[in-house]
């Protein structure tokens, strides 16, 4: 049986864009077919972390994902 090809799609929010010393927050996933067409869509998943890691947060981190909940 073939498969047609598929590209996975991940999203990932973070504390910054350090990937040293940053952390993700949430993800969420999309699959799509070689057109683009969206096959398959993930719930947002969101990654507990404690207070004192949200509290290294930069300002646009903090201000982007207050608005955006």
């Amino acid at each position: 049986m073939k498969h047609a090809p598929r590209l996975v799609w991940i999203d990932l929010e973070m504390t910054g864009l350090d990937v040293e010393n940053d952390v993700i927050l949430e993800i969420a996933t999309i699959i799509t077919d070689n057109e683009l067409n969206i096959v398959e869509e993930s719930d947002s998943l969101v990654v507990w972390q404690p207070e004192s890691v949200l509290a290294t947060m930069n300002e646009w981190s903090r201000t982007h994902h207050a608005e955006s909940g």
